[in-house]
């Protein structure tokens, strides 16, 4: 039988996956107490990498409605690192990488802008008698233009309505004329697109549209978002899943425990030691076969990936719950960058191009780098630890949870052993994601 097949063979998990997929609705956030923001924020900060950073911007908004996107007006201010006067304003945003000053924005930039467009830029540089240049240029967003081959439903930014965010240019949104419980999550452009990453996101897009995936582990995109002429990109909608990330699960079942549990390198002095009785002690709050058919989706969600592509950061909090106790992974397009914590002993490789979808595969997201954050996302699905951190890219000492009296929540010594051969140094001895998965579901 074929460890896919197996997989589907498997018993329905209990009505506590279910209840834990439909949690209670969540405080409201502040976020989302009033729909028009303040008259200035600031929206989105950037710096060039140097030490000092030589260029930075700071986006600003003003008059802008929560719930609408593109309302207001957005300033873009830049400023470069100046010689001339250290002691300034731009210099001083620049050292602590910070944003520029709202005050020095509404009080010394603002006044001068005579006319404000709904996307504008400024240029300042402070002079030697102390005051501010403020020049004025036209800005555009470069946002790009939709391929014909993305063959999504296309839904026009201004019928979304923002509820709050979830993440990092990531909303929680409705549509428009539709239910108003009908909940999407919407991964959008930023508000001024650049000319070096503005096409990122739509490759994104067209890898999920192209590769081709079936697998209901697998999120995939449900529409495409355009502007107001339904030409250009701005994001995609996904479903919105309420009980949020497995990490997100794990925290609310062990409200009490530390943020992040420890994990030290094998062999080094610290792991002699190593103990955090928050979470050492803590017996696991679900049964064991819930954990296992959490960790056999998982598992064949990456087969299915690594059947066309590899991903690079594979991580718990990338991993939701749906609505009928399932995992579903996401963000899972072959990306630059990864997340350290995750990272196997023989580290990646940056390269500066984009997976396209029929193209090059980046050096860092190499299926057994895969396999090694996988095996770390397994121990965090078997022990219910929702993060950690790790100061090495040595295999860590794991760090199991004790049952205690509760039977049936133990994690067998088998599964143990899967997840170290996971995280094993040699990358060539570890399991490929059909292996792992004819490892987990031999043992149903």
């Amino acid at each position: 039988m074929s460890a896919i097949r197996a997989c589907r063979s498997l018993p329905n998990k209990s009505i506590t996956a279910k209840l834990l997929g439909n949690p209670p609705p969540r405080q409201p956030d502040d976020d989302a107490q009033s729909n028009l923001t303040d008259a200035i924020t600031v929206a989105v900060t950037s710096y060039d990498s140097g030490e000092p950073p030589p260029r930075g911007s700071t986006v600003f908004t003003i008059n802008h409605d929560k719930t609408l996107y593109d309302s207001g007006s957005t300033v873009e201010v830049s400023y470069n690192w100046n010689e001339e006067i250290w002691a300034c304003e731009e210099n001083e945003s620049l050292l602590d990488q910070e944003s520029l000053s709202l005050y020095v924005f509404r009080d010394q930039i603002l006044p001068r802008l005579q006319k404000l467009l709904p996307v504008m830029g400024v240029r300042i540089r402070t002079l030697q008698d102390l005051t501010l240049s403020v020049e004025t240029y036209e800005l555009r967003s470069t946002f790009p233009a939709i391929p014909s081959t993305i063959c999504l439903p296309r839904v026009p930014i201004s019928q979304l309505r923002r509820v709050k965010e979830l993440a990092a240019s990531v909303d929680m949104v409705t549509i428009e004329g539709r239910g108003s419980n009908d909940y999407y999550a919407f991964k959008h452009q930023v508000s001024i697109a650049t000319t070096t990453d503005d096409d990122r996101l739509l490759k994104e897009l067209e890898f999920y549209v192209h590769s081709g995936f079936e697998s209901k582990f697998l999120m995939l995109p449900t529409c495409a978002i355009t502007d107001s002429t339904g030409t250009l990109f701005r994001g995609f909608l996904t479903p919105f899943l309420p009980a949020g990330t497995l990490s997100m699960v794990f925290r609310d079942l062990h409200p009490d425990e530390c943020n992040e549990l420890p994990l030290f390198p094998i062999g080094s002095p610290s792991s002699a030691n190593q103990s955090s009785p928050q979470v050492l002690n803590g017996a696991p709050k679900l049964a064991w076969h819930i954990r296992y058919t959490w960790a056999i989706e998982v598992v064949t969600a990456v087969v299915t990936l690594h059947g066309r592509a590899h991903c690079g950061d594979i991580k718990l909090c990338n991993i939701l719950l749906d609505r009928l106790g399932h995992c579903q992974l996401i963000d899972y397009a072959p990306i630059i960058g990864c997340t350290d914590k995750y990272l196997p002993p023989e580290g990646f490789e940056y390269d500066e191009n984009f997976l396209p979808p029929e193209g090059f595969v980046p050096k860092f997201a190499q299926s057994t780098r895969d396999i090694f954050a996988l095996g770390l996302v397994l121990w965090q699905i078997g022990s219910e630890v929702s993060d950690f951190s790790r100061d090495s890219v040595e295999p860590p000492v794991l760090v199991w949870r004790r049952t205690g009296d509760r039977p049936g929540t133990e994690v067998p010594t088998w599964f143990r052993d899967v997840v170290v051969r996971c995280l094993t140094k040699d990358a060539e001895q570890r399991p490929s994601a059909a292996d792992l998965l004819l490892l987990l579901t031999e043992k149903t």
